[in-house]
């Protein structure tokens, strides 16, 4: 449905080099205030030319927000203008650190592409990535085919066998 994010919000899971450098980012657009998630996606889904989407819960028959500080941003990835957002934007996409606006993300950037140190952790982090998108494929895949083995009837033990899991974990999946 949405564009793939090309990151994520500072509370959920999130692919980042450096945690550290992620808390900065958080801090570039602290004039956001929220509680919630923040995700940038590549395209402008909603087609609308905005920086920032701010989607929140409602009670749908009062027609009122749902008051709970819930908050989610959708970041328009493609936006481009001499704001904040814009440049910031305009940097997540840049390839070149020197026609960057932020000094912390050219020299992050400067860092993970001309430096022997900085090449070496983005492949690790690369690694580590592909290893955890594995993973959670994997255990997808297991927990589908666990719940429709045991439509067709078969045992747990036998399910927890062919899928490669921990009885305990196929009995939760197929509750």
């Amino acid at each position: 449905m949405f564009s793939k994010p090309i990151s994520a919000s500072p509370t959920g899971k999130s692919h980042t080099i450096n945690s550290s450098y992620q808390i900065r980012f958080f801090r570039i657009v602290e004039k956001i205030q929220f509680e919630g998630g923040i995700f940038i996606t590549e395209k402008d889904y909603y087609q609308a030319g905005k920086a920032v989407y701010m989607i929140q819960n409602m009670n749908q028959t009062l027609n009122q927000p749902f008051g709970d500080g819930a908050h989610i941003l959708y970041v328009n990835g493609e936006y481009r203008d001499d704001s904040a957002i814009g440049k910031l934007m305009h940097d997540f996409n840049c390839a070149d650190a020197d026609d960057m606006h932020y000094g912390l993300l050219a020299e992050r950037t400067r860092y993970l592409k001309e430096n022997s140190k900085g090449v070496n952790e983005m492949y690790r982090t690369m690694d580590e990535v592909e290893k955890e998108c594995y993973e959670e494929g994997r255990e997808t895949q297991a927990e589908l085919t666990a719940i429709n083995l045991r439509k067709l009837g078969l045992p747990l033990e036998q399910i927890a066998h062919a899928v490669g899991f921990h009885v305990e974990k196929v009995e939760k999946w197929v509750k």
